[in-house]
């Protein structure tokens, strides 16, 4: 650390206004020798000059383009880039990009070299703030434009200036807050990329959907292009994306290539219709619209009726580099058309809004019936859309306390667990910015509905989320679990909260490990007493989540060290319990995976298996012990506390 804080010094010295012709770097020794043992190294202005400007700002021709592999110089300030060389990437943007924002005339007009050429720079960042590192740049985009086409012979790009360029990008974000809030002028910002539906794989082609010149919120239609939309089977809706054509009108087809396009994850699903038709396929065309908050949203309008199905992809790793998205699994389980989501809607405006008339307690029943389905087959893009309803009612559970708890309750249910669909992480976001801490009653129910609703999304909270809830609720937990408080009486948690307490820790798969070691600890302890023996299922079942060898979302990197858990095990082999949530904490500590950093010893699993067997284990139970496998979905049920929605599997 030492080196390289002095290498950055050293750095900024030579390469900055009024730099000395060397700089010397002093690293001192250790122990005994801290003076003696110290060695120094003299770096020239010009060592430093050149292996910066020429490693990462070196002259190149604008057809010249950055190397596809890591070879040679590498990593200094790019370390997600194969090619270090920023020039190259320049040049590689100006020349993809040189027909952006321009019509049909303007690219007749202009050659291919005029037309990339820019007319200002504009710097950004820290490592800009060198003057030689501007010139170079300038220099660069000078010799590729100058004297050719028409070009004078001494022209070089302008620059805009600039203040604080290391702060240029925090001033920016402090500015669009400013702008958010009706102070400031908008800049109108294009999505920068062009989103396609690929129609065929054999040539790879697809259709143009959403024009890189688009803004979030535009609708655009293909009704004049019909498509065939395959019904009733397993399908799946492949989109890809292009940042460099830019172009392409809506409906064009396109060739895919490697060099041009990017694939986002597929939705898989099964487009469900009436079963009263029997086609394999339905005549279709198509509407498209890209959300504010980055998702890609795709109506299938059937020809000769009225029905719609909506696909939602999930773009924002298209345009965010630190955005890390997945595959949507959730919609496995098939998509209804939309006349579901208005049935739902139309019973939630009944119990939600002012005038509704049905009663809160009555709102799964009335659900099932208006949606011809009980609960359990309710698929996840219905759930999301039943989210969706429940946020604009929000006011509605101010109505009772009755109505709040419904409305917690719901909430969760329509958002478990949390993942699974495109966009889920922004609705967990939502839900907690509306509900933490703002329960419009003080009532009990209110309270504990809070919990299963924080329970039942955990798996997309963060880990600071995660940590900010635990944090909430740590006081009545210790005034239980520690033996010193609990001795003294009075900590005011009933048997039926701190069952809700306790599933809603283990739930909690992002808390330190320190955190989860103590609550696992003190579970021990408090099982053998009579006086808690009606939350002695969830005990159990908390210390199986918490030690799980195979976490249910979390990274495997939260899993306990498996001589914490050993104890655990050993613990409960020993003792005389034969709650049924016994068998499932055995097996979620002692489940097979060959790994050997967390699968525990021969011995342990020994014990385990003669307990699960003397308690009439289920036999896969103990063949995950043994041998290791897939949960069952039963098994899956029980681990969460309740099934997960069609489609989604747990670990």
């Amino acid at each position: 650390d030492a080196l390289q804080q002095a290498c950055r010094v050293a750095k900024e010295t030579l390469l900055g206004p009024q730099a000395p012709e060397a700089y010397t770097i002093h690293l001192p020794g250790s122990g005994s020798r801290l003076i003696g043992g110290g060695r120094q190294v003299e770096l020239t202005a010009e060592e430093v000059r050149s292996c910066v400007l020429d490693g990462f700002f070196p002259h190149c021709d604008l057809q010249t383009r950055a190397a596809a592999q890591q070879a040679g110089f590498q990593e200094f300030g790019l370390p997600f880039a194969s090619d270090a060389a920023m020039t190259r990437h320049l040049a590689a943007f100006l020349w993809d990009h040189r027909h952006a924002g321009r019509d049909d005339q303007e690219i007749a007009a202009l050659g291919d070299r005029p037309a990339a050429r820019p007319d200002w720079l504009l710097f950004n960042g820290g490592v800009m703030t060198s003057p030689r590192l501007c010139d170079r740049v300038v220099q660069v985009v000078g010799k590729w434009f100058a004297g050719q086409d028409g070009c004078d012979e001494q022209w070089q790009p302008r620059v805009l200036a600039g203040e604080r360029l290391d702060l240029a990008v925090a001033v920016g974000a402090a500015y669009f807050g400013q702008v958010r809030r009706g102070a400031g002028v908008e800049i109108e910002a294009k999505l920068a990329c062009s989103y396609y539906l690929q129609t065929s794989c054999d040539p790879p082609t697809a259709i143009c959907i959403v024009p890189g010149s688009a803004s979030p919120g535009e609708k655009f239609s293909l009704s004049e292009l019909k498509l065939e939309l395959a019904v009733g089977q397993p399908v799946q809706f492949p989109i890809v994306y292009s940042s460099t054509r830019l172009s392409d009108r809506v409906g064009q087809r396109v060739v895919i290539d490697e060099e041009h396009f990017s694939h986002l994850p597929p939705i898989r699903t099964v487009i469900e219709v009436a079963r009263t038709r029997r086609q394999q396929s339905l005549p279709v065309y198509v509407e498209v619209e890209l959300s504010q908050i980055g998702t890609l949203q795709i109506y299938c309008h059937a020809c000769d009726s009225e029905h719609r199905w909506k696909l939602e992809f999930d773009v924002r790793g298209s345009t965010q580099t630190d955005h890390v998205g997945g595959e949507a699994v959730g919609n496995q389980a098939g998509i209804l058309d939309d006349r579901s989501e208005q049935a739902a809607r139309q019973v939630l405006l009944e119990v939600f809004s002012a005038e509704g008339k049905t009663k809160p307690a009555r709102v799964m029943r009335v659900l099932a019936d208006a949606l011809g389905m009980p609960k359990s087959a309710w698929p996840p893009h219905l759930l999301r859309a039943m989210w969706a309803t429940l946020i604009e009612l929000q006011d509605g559970r101010r109505l009772s306390a009755a109505h709040e708890a419904r409305w917690l309750n719901l909430l969760g249910y329509c958002l478990r667990p949390g993942y699974g669909l495109a966009a889920d992480d922004w609705r967990v976001a939502q839900t907690w910015r509306l509900v933490h801490g703002k329960l419009a009653f003080p009532a009990i129910s209110s309270r504990n509905e809070s919990l299963i609703l924080w329970r039942r999304i955990a798996g997309g909270f963060t880990a600071g989320q995660q940590l900010t809830v635990y944090q909430q609720i740590a006081g009545p937990l210790r005034s239980v679990l520690d033996p010193t408080r609990r001795a003294k009486g009075g900590s005011g948690v009933s048997p039926h909260e701190l069952t809700e307490l306790l599933r809603l820790v283990g739930a909690l798969e992002l808390l330190p490990a320190e955190e989860k070691t103590q609550l696992g600890n003190g579970l021990l302890n408090l099982l053998p007493l009579s006086k808690w023996s009606s939350s002695q299922a969830a005990m159990l079942w908390t210390l199986g989540r918490l030690g799980s060898r195979v976490p249910a979302y979390g990274p495997l990197n939260g899993v306990l060290d498996v001589a914490v858990v050993t104890r655990w095990l050993r613990a409960l082999a020993a003792s005389s319990l034969t709650d049924a949530n016994l068998g499932l904490a055995l097996m979620l500590c002692g489940r097979r995976v060959g790994d050997r950093y967390r699968d525990v010893s021969p011995e342990t699993r020994e014990l385990i298996l003669d307990k699960l067997q003397r308690l009439g284990a289920p036999q896969h139970m103990q063949d995950l012990v043994q041998h290791g496998g897939q949960l069952q979905s039963e098994e899956a049920s029980q681990i969460l506390g309740e099934a997960l929605p069609l489609g989604l599997t747990l670990r």
